[in-house]
């Protein structure tokens, strides 16, 4: 069972943290709780309070709306709260738990996780809770940034020069702005370290409504980006990531063709991946996020055209550009990636490059299989045709055996092994593609080729 260090504020700020303007009416005996998970390597994340869940399956980098835990009608309420990680078994782990924690009604509570699951944070800001709908428009930010020091957050008509301005909010580790009354509009939210001045973080322009509650959790960021933070907020029980205005994307090439020899990836007028050659990977290159083309050529040839394409990336998004073969024609296909290792997990998934019309079935298994295929229970299967990308699956870390095995037809019928089972060790934090590859382009016997796809 796992434990982390957590902070605890006085009776959780209840003088410090009060909202600064609006109705302070309190709306019935309850607290209200909301969970916001920012830690880097957690899997979902699920809240209980008196051993009850609240909230469940809070996904890295999602802010919940409010949720009301069951209560006994007093003032204040003495409760426990336990936060569980859930594990690719179904298993729940426990990443941090507090038996006395001191809720007073009628207000909303926000538990914020992050850092990681072995250096990780727990702390909890508040507010006086508003009728809803609110009447007018109002932002709270909350640093929960493990990288920082002291933050100074403005929030400001666009490109106002800052040297002008009074911070909206100067904030430590932990501590909140508390819920401030705006006047909606067009805004910019620009975050600086306090004691030198640089800009960390810079969201371009944001549209605040009326009648709406926004709050941000200022995070630290796995993103592509030149920036150090991104922003994790919530309006009207909505949660979305804002990343800066400079966040990019990053893509790499595969090459799963059998039946060309190596070829250069351009993206844009970018050469992304130069000399590439069956089996292989290059390694992620930054692109500016929007429409973008990829031009497959002959190596040291971008004369010779071989496949051209266009897809949309998204900002701040890891790709794999694909490259297969149908015949003699190249085709492609743009896999989103999650390259962010899991504690307690491993990622993995198998890419069928053996150019056949064979299916293959992968598996893995905890012990030497003496079926085949091997029994259900032994492990998880992929069913892939020629030139199909796996889907991720999360797996317990441990020792494995690959077993691949192939059928001539997608009928569950007349499967034979394949090769012979390969030790492999799955580690938390692996995020791993394994390309099932054929030993030439004319010796089609299979071998297993390994890509590590997490962040470097």
């Amino acid at each position: 069972m796992l434990y982390m260090r957590f902070l605890r504020p006085s009776l959780l700020l209840l003088a410090g943290l009060l909202a600064s303007c609006g109705s302070s009416n309190e709306e019935s005996t309850a607290f209200y709780v909301r969970l916001v998970h920012t830690m880097d390597d957690a899997p979902a994340v699920q809240l209980n309070i008196n051993d009850v869940p609240v909230l469940q399956s809070v996904a890295y980098q999602r802010a919940t709306g409010f949720a009301v835990p069951v209560s006994t009608g007093q003032t204040l309420e003495n409760v426990s709260v336990e936060l569980l990680s859930f594990l690719p078994d179904g298993k729940l782990a426990v990443i941090a738990s507090v038996d006395n924690f001191l809720f007073e009604s009628g207000r909303e509570y926000t538990i914020n996780i992050t850092g990681s699951v072995s250096a990780g944070q727990f702390f909890v800001t508040d507010n006086l809770r508003r009728h809803k709908p609110v009447d007018s428009a109002f932002v709270e930010f909350i640093n929960a940034s493990v990288s920082q020091g002291m933050l100074s957050v403005y929030l400001t008509d666009l490109d106002v020069d800052l040297a002008t301005v009074t911070p909206f909010a100067s904030l430590s580790f932990s501590e909140s702005s508390g819920s401030i009354q705006i006047t909606p509009g067009t805004r910019q939210i620009r975050i600086a370290d306090q004691l030198s001045g640089a800009v960390l973080f810079d969201s371009g322009a944001l549209d605040f409504f009326g009648n709406d509650e926004w709050q941000f959790s200022i995070s630290d960021n796995l993103h592509p980006s030149p920036s150090q933070l991104s922003l994790v907020t919530v309006r009207t029980g909505v949660s979305a990531v804002v990343q800066d205005r400079s966040t990019i994307s990053d893509v790499r090439g595969v090459m799963t063709s059998t039946d060309h020899p190596a070829v250069d990836l351009y993206i844009g007028e970018q050469l992304a991946a130069p000399g590439l050659e069956y089996g292989t990977a290059s390694s992620y290159v930054p692109i500016t996020p929007g429409m973008v083309s990829f031009t497959v050529t002959g190596a040291d040839d971008a004369a010779s055209i071989l496949l051209e394409t266009e897809s949309e990336v998204g900002l701040g998004s890891s790709y794999s550009y694909y490259i297969g073969s149908i015949g003699d024609a190249l085709v492609s296909t743009l896999a989103e990636e999650d390259r962010r290792g899991l504690a307690m997990t491993a990622k993995v998934r198998f890419v069928h490059a053996v150019n056949s019309t064979a299916f293959y079935n992968v598996f893995l298994t905890e012990d030497l299989p003496s079926t085949v295929p091997p029994a259900p229970e032994f492990g998880k299967d992929w069913s892939l045709q020629y030139g199909s990308v796996g889907r991720v699956s999360l797996v317990v870390p441990g020792q494995y055996y690959l077993v691949v095995t192939t059928r001539p037809t997608a009928a569950l019928e007349n499967e034979t092994l394949l090769l012979e089972p390969i030790v492999i060790q799955l580690s938390d934090h692996d995020v791993t593609t394994y390309i099932i590859r054929q030993t030439s382009t004319t010796d089609i016997t299979p071998s297993i080729f390994r890509i590590d796809d997490g962040f470097q």
